[in-house]
Formats: C-alpha cells, structure tokens, sequence
C-alpha cells in the first residue's frame, strides 16, 4: 500500500524505532482529547482495547474525536473485547 499514509497515536511513546515503512508517522497524543489532525482528513479510523483502558466518558470523546477526523464517507473500525463479570460483589468491593 505504497500509496497510501498510514498514521499511528497513542498516550505514550510506544512504536517501532527500527521498523518503520516511508508512509507511515507516529504522534504522541491523547485521544480523548483534540487531536492534531484537521476535520474531515482520514478515511480509515480503527481504534481497539480501549474499552477497558478508558471510563464510559472518555470512551465517547474519543469516539466522538474519531468521527470529527473522519472524511465523509470513511470508516471507523473498533476491535474491542467483551467483557463479563461473574463475580460482582467483588467488585463493588474494589470500587
């Protein structure tokens, strides 16, 4: 897919040093918050375990900033797990 751009983010710094393909970049950004990327500027957005790493609210900001990124038209792919508690006391106690 050499003509096409690939863009990667995340919180910190964790992409490959040695492997990198002349279209693709990385940014150190949060998602929850504005990222820099203009409206309406990527096709593809694909997010995934996100979903047990932020709280409900921050899970919607960070979708709500994907599809403000997002052309007309593009897509947003979330790769997300389920999740089923068996033991809910227990975690009532933790919270």
């Amino acid at each position: 897919y050499l003509n096409s751009k690939f863009i990667g983010i995340d919180i910190s710094f964790v992409f490959p040093k040695t492997i990198r393909p002349i279209n693709v970049d990385f940014f150190i950004c949060n998602i929850t918050k504005v990222v820099p990327f203009d409206d309406n500027s990527i096709d593809l957005f694909h997010q995934r375990l996100l979903v047990a790493g932020l709280h409900r609210s921050d899970y919607i900001k960070s979708l709500k900033e994907a599809y403000r990124i997002l052309k007309p038209g593009g897509y947003i792919e979330l790769g997300e797990v389920r999740i089923q508690v068996e033991n809910i006391d227990l975690l009532n106690d933790f919270l």
